[in-house]
């Protein structure tokens, strides 16, 4: 009964990481393009960066300045399996 324990927890690690890597490399394919950001709020790890949702709902992070509630036009710099990074470029305008 243990080792099948065990060998479910290894089975679900492997699942986990494969899936990791697999949305890394998803995400990975929007470097270097600018989107459109719906601005959310203060991001939760660093106060000095905002994040928002891109139009395919996806999270971006970039340097705080937009209010939230207002598009802002960012540059994707980085990616990692859960978010996009983001370099600000300016305020979309209407």
């Amino acid at each position: 009964m243990m080792y099948r324990r065990r060998r479910r927890r290894s089975d679900w690690s492997r699942s986990i990481a494969l899936q990791e890597e697999i949305s890394a490399r998803r995400y990975r394919r929007f470097l270097g393009q600018e989107v459109e950001v719906l601005v959310e709020g203060t991001s939760r790890r660093d106060p000095a960066h905002a994040f928002g949702k891109a139009p395919d709902f996806k999270t971006v992070v970039f340097p705080s300045g937009p209010p939230p509630g207002s598009l802002h036009r960012v540059r994707i710099a980085r990616a990692s399996s859960h978010s996009l990074l983001a370099e600000g470029v300016g305020q979309v305008d209407d």
